[in-house]
Order: C-alpha cells, then structure tokens, then sequence
C-alpha cells in the first residue's frame, strides 16, 4: 500500500484540533490546582517541621513533590496537542496552623476538593466526547482513591493517638 501526499506544503498545525477550547481550560486549571496543592503541602511541611514533626514535615515534603508531577501530566497532554500551558499565579496558602490535628483535617479536606475537582475533569471530557482527556482523568481519578485512602487513615490514626496520648509514636510511624 502507498501514501501520496496530495500537497508537497504540508505543514504540522501547531495546534491539534483535537483538543476543544474548554478541554485547554480544563487542563490548564489542573495545573493550577495541582501547583497551588504543591504549595499548600510545602507551607505545611515548613511548619511541622519548625514544630518538631520532622517526619511528618518530611512526608508533606514527598506530598509537595509528587502534586509537581500531577501538575506535569496535565503539561505535558497540552504540549502534546501542540498547546503551551499557562503557568498559573497562585494564591499564597496558609503558613500558620494550630496543631497537628488542624493539618491533618485540611489535608481530608482539600483531596476531597481536588477529587471533586477530578470529577469534573472526567465528566466535562465525556461532554465533549474526548476519550482521550476521559483517560487522563482517569488517572488523576485513580490516584485521588489513594490519596483519600491515605488522608482518611492518617487523621483516624491521629484521633486515636491524641486520645491515648501517643502523638509521639504516631509522628515517628507516619506515611
């Protein structure tokens, strides 16, 4: 079988008509959210560790991290589709909290947001009949079952260590 090229000008489309205009707002808000998350768990770690939870400051550290490559795989889709992401401005997250507990609570809190926000992700691609971002969805979805797992187990494991007076032991076994 052979391939003629009908035009000898042919020339790459910078962007890809695949990708509709809400698919590219979609995504650049991942990236935003995903940063601002990355943020958020770095101000935490800065503050746990100045209050002696080292290994906890040290695991919000990895979380901090790992928020940076979620905000890459939405980056990386766009550059794929010949689109540059935006680079978002991000909003300064809270630097100061009030216990170990406060932390813990807004950590469930805020990967419930972010689940939410993923949710829509998948539904708003179905909407547009883009599989391909349907995929991508499902991914950031997949991770947030682990993420909600992790938050959810973290803060009952901190209720009963506060209860028994063993912070202590929960710092030092803390995922």
């Amino acid at each position: 079988m052979s391939f003629e090229l009908k035009s000898k000008n042919i020339t790459s489309p910078k962007r890809n008509v695949l990708l509709s205009q809400k698919a590219e707002e979609l995504l650049n808000f991942r990236i935003e959210q995903e940063e601002y998350s990355s943020w958020l768990y770095l101000a935490m770690s800065n503050w746990l560790n100045n209050e002696g939870y080292v290994n906890i400051s040290n695991a919000y550290k990895k979380y901090s991290d790992e928020e940076r490559v979620h905000a890459q795989w939405s980056r990386d889709y766009l550059l794929a589709m010949g689109i540059t992401p935006v680079t978002p401005t991000l909003k300064q997250p809270k630097n100061n909290y009030q216990n170990l507990g406060e932390i813990l609570r807004l950590t469930y809190e805020h990967e419930n947001l972010v689940t939410t926000q993923c949710n829509t992700l998948c539904s708003e691609s179905l909407k547009l009949n883009d599989l391909l971002l349907f995929n991508l969805g499902q991914k950031y979805l997949s991770e947030q079952i682990e993420e909600i797992e992790r938050t959810r187990t973290n803060l009952d494991r901190y209720i009963i260590a506060e209860k028994e007076g063993n912070l202590f032991t929960f710092e030092q076994s803390f995922e």
